[in-house]
């Protein structure tokens, strides 16, 4: 939810240049993606309640994301980024 003034500006943004567009997408990508991490952290600590406190339920818990190293986290973004930045490079049509 709240992404109705993004998604809006995303839209003229695109009008304006392709690229723009992209990166709303990409924003809008990544808010969904840390939304369902959120979610995903409140169900581990219900998890870690319930069980009394037992660390070990958390471990199931964690998401793709989450179990990446730092290096991949960052060729990871760079991957994004750079099709994002090679898509507004091409020519509008």
């Amino acid at each position: 939810s709240g992404n109705g003034l993004m998604a809006a500006l995303g839209i003229g943004g695109t009008m304006v240049n392709q690229a723009i567009g992209l990166a709303s997408l990409g924003g809008m990508g990544a808010k969904a993606l840390a939304d369902r991490g959120v979610q995903q952290g409140v169900e581990a600590l219900e998890t870690l309640i319930r069980s009394g406190g037992n660390a070990a339920a958390l471990q199931s818990a964690q998401g793709a994301l989450a179990r990446l190293t730092q290096p991949q986290r960052e060729a990871l973004a760079r991957f994004i980024m750079g099709g994002a930045v090679t898509a507004g490079n091409q020519p509008s049509q």
